[in-house]
C-alpha cells in the first residue's frame, strides 16, 4: 500500500487525528461493500426466480415449491444432484 493515509477533506480537514480518520473511512468502506454485496445478491435471486417461473411456464407447469428448512446452498446441490 501507499505511504501515505488517506485523509478527509473539505470542512473535516484537520478535525479529527490521523487514526480516526483512518478508522472512519475504514469502517465506511466495509459498510458501503456489505450493502453492495446485499443490493447485487437481491438482484441476482429475483433474477433467478423470474428465470425459474418463466421456464415452468414454457414446461406448463409451476415453479417449484420452496423447500423449508433448507438453505439455497442444499437446495443447489440437491438440485444438482438430482438432475445429474
Amino acid at each position: 500500500m501507499g505511504a501515505s493515509r488517506t485523509r478527509m477533506g473539505g470542512n473535516h480537514s484537520g478535525v479529527l487525528s490521523v487514526e480516526i480518520e483512518d478508522v472512519l473511512m475504514r469502517s465506511a468502506t466495509v459498510v458501503s461493500s456489505l450493502a453492495t454485496g446485499v443490493v447485487f445478491g437481491v438482484i441476482c435471486g429475483l433474477i433467478a426466480q423470474g428465470i425459474q417461473a418463466v421456464a415452468a411456464a414454457r414446461r406448463g407447469g409451476s415453479p417449484p415449491a420452496p423447500q423449508e428448512g433448507l438453505s439455497s446452498c442444499d437446495r443447489f446441490f440437491r438440485g444438482w444432484m438430482v438432475a445429474g
